[in-house]
Formats: C-alpha cells, sequence, structure tokens
C-alpha cells in the first residue's frame, strides 16, 4: 500500500455549535486506513498500468497514463478515475444517527504526484488539475465518487483526503447537487440501517458518442463522462444485496446552447435540487441499470468470487431500484436542511 501525504429525522438533530470549523490543512493528511474496512471487496479490474491509490476512506483505481479512449477517439487522457469504490458504517453521535461535518473542505483540492504525467501532455502549461474545473465549476462540479460527509464518519482527516482527483469526475451541477446526492444519502441510510454499506462509482462512456471536455487552454483537459454509474451492496446476515444504478450526463454543448437561449441561466437539466426536494421524493428507478451492464459497459467485474449461480442471481435482483429505507436511518436527508456540492 502506497504511504501518501496527501434519527429520527424529526425529533432529534446533532448540529454545529456555530463555532468555525477546523479547515482542511493544505496537502492533505497522512493516511491510516482504520481496520477491518475493505472499500474494494467488491469489485475488480484486470487492466495493466492502472494507478491504484488507498485512502482511509476509499480505494481509487485511475487510468493508467498511457490509456486513451479507441471508440470515440479522445487524443488526450480522461484525467479522472477509473472506479472508486468505499466502504461505509453506521455513525451515531450522542445516541442518535448523525451528519458528520468533518473540517472545512480545502481549496484548492489536493494535486497528487502520481498523476504529475498529465501535465506533460501536449500543450499543458498548468499543471493543475484543479485549475481545470475552476472556470467551470458552476456547470461541472469537482463530483467525489466517495462521499464526503460520510468518508468524514471515519475521521475529519479522511474526508479531508476525499478532496483528490483520484476521487472525483465532473458531475453536472443539478445531478451532483440532486439526484446523485440524494442516493448518497440513501447509502448513507443503509449503513445506519445494516451496520455496514458499500458504494462503487465510475464513469461511464459510449461506443460512438464525442467525448467534451473541461479546462481552458493550455489546462488539463478533463473528459465529462457520458454517464455515471454507482452499485450499492449490504449484507443481512449471510444474503449479499446489491443495487445498480446508471444516471445520464447532459451534453455540454447542449447545456451551451441552452444558456446562450436563456439569459444564461443554467438548466437542470431533468435533476432536481436535494435543498428543495424531499428525500421522499426521488425515484431512482428510472436509473435502474444492471450488475452486467455496469460490467459491459466499464469492464469491470463485480462479486469475482461469486459462483455461477449466485452471480446470476445478484445480476437479476441488481435493476429492482433502491430498497425502501425507513426516514428514521437519514441523518441529513434532502429537504431538510442546506447541503454542500457532494
Amino acid at each position: 500500500m502506497r504511504k501518501l501525504i496527501a434519527p429520527i429525522v424529526a425529533a432529534l438533530w446533532v448540529v454545529s455549535s456555530g463555532a468555525q470549523a477546523e479547515k482542511c490543512r493544505p496537502g492533505g493528511y497522512d493516511i491510516s486506513i482504520p481496520a477491518g474496512y475493505q472499500h474494494d471487496k467488491w469489485v475488480r479490474s484486470g487492466r495493466q498500468g492502472d494507478i491504484r491509490f488507498e485512502y482511509d476512506g476509499y480505494t481509487s483505481m485511475f487510468y493508467a497514463p498511457n490509456h486513451r479512449l479507441s471508440d470515440p477517439s479522445v487524443s488526450t487522457h480522461l484525467a479522472h478515475p477509473y472506479w472508486v469504490a468505499h466502504e461505509l458504517r453506521k455513525y451515531v453521535k450522542n445516541g442518535v444517527f448523525a451528519y458528520a461535518d468533518g473540517f472545512d473542505r480545502p481549496n484548492p483540492w489536493y494535486e497528487l504526484q502520481q498523476l504529475s504525467f498529465l501535465a506533460s501532455q501536449a500543450g499543458v502549461t498548468e499543471p493543475k488539475v484543479d485549475k481545470s474545473y475552476a472556470g467551470e465549476a458552476l456547470i461541472w462540479n469537482r463530483g467525489h465518487l466517495a462521499t464526503r460527509n460520510l468518508v468524514n464518519r471515519i475521521s475529519s482527516e479522511a474526508g479531508c483526503n476525499s478532496h483528490t482527483f483520484a476521487n472525483a469526475i465532473p458531475q453536472y451541477w443539478s445531478f451532483n447537487q440532486g439526484d446523485w446526492l440524494a442516493l448518497e444519502n440513501s447509502v448513507g441510510a443503509l449503513a445506519n440501517k445494516f451496520g455496514k454499506a458499500w458504494a462503487m462509482s465510475g464513469p461511464v462512456y459510449y461506443s460512438g458518442v464525442a467525448v467534451e471536455t473541461i479546462g481552458e487552454s493550455g489546462e488539463i483537459k478533463v473528459a465529462v463522462p457520458h454517464a455515471v454509474f454507482k452499485v450499492i451492496v449490504f449484507e443481512a446476515g449471510q444474503e449479499k444485496n446489491v443495487r445498480s444504478f446508471l444516471f445520464p450526463q447532459p451534453s455540454y454543448s447542449k447545456v451551451k446552447a441552452i444558456m446562450a437561449a436563456n439569459g444564461g441561466r443554467k438548466p437542470l437539466m431533468g435533476y432536481r435540487s436535494c435543498r428543495t426536494t424531499n428525500q421522499e421524493s426521488y425515484d431512482f428507478q428510472p436509473h435502474a441499470s444492471s450488475l452486467a451492464e455496469i460490467e459491459r459497459l466499464t469492464g469491470l467485474t463485480f462479486f469475482a468470487g461469486a459462483s455461477v449461480e449466485e452471480k446470476t442471481v445478484l445480476n437479476s435482483v441488481s435493476s429492482r431500484g433502491l430498497w425502501p429505507i425507513e426516514l428514521q436511518y437519514f441523518e441529513r436527508p434532502c429537504g431538510s436542511q442546506p447541503h454542500d456540492e457532494s
């Protein structure tokens, strides 16, 4: 392993005292993976040259330095991870399910020496990935794949270490701050209910569909995924439970055209804000996918140790949509309190 520096809802809320929170320190924190955690327990990938990152709160696999999309053809590195997985646990404070605030997020995000090859690409004069997002961050958020506040359940330092570009892809603003955040809340609630849960997330690209990028001239071009997947797992006794989801992202050119026609206002593109939408009103069924489909689109393998019979069963149930989760297990559901971007 690399050493990197780098509720009951209606009744009780754990709230901040109002004191100014400590800010994540520049450069990040030493990594101390908590005993018993296995973030990548349910996912495997076998490509040569990919860069593996192991953090307190997640495991990430970054595309190999020589990786390029061939269909459609993309001449530069995608400049984001292939997948990220994290295990999370129940989080109780003062006897209630609590929101793990952590430290104030770092700005800029942490740059990683292992990704310095991105700056060696032709035409790049600005070596920091953070700069590639800066000019377009109101539209394309630095979207966490391992959720910051859920990683904060391990420690505030672990939450700070979630702010790396081994844990982010461009996510459309209303998706990141809406349906994606609502689903992340649900993963946290599942962990509260069953003790543990796992989430595996990453980008999806479709054959024959043009790939757009963010980043100005001289900056590292970061590819905008066509879609984003999330596979959620929890165990109840000896039984494995899994659901798979696939969320489309809008075309940047289409977003720009809409903004040009409506005075520069950002369109929602079908997603709804977590701040103003009740958690229970989100319907994830339209985004339900299957393990087999996610594996086909990404080349990943889930439940590598399962028998053929078990894998068939897991695949058959994976597209059934989210399980019902009682509101009491959500520490900060959508529609209840302000949220950061995830």
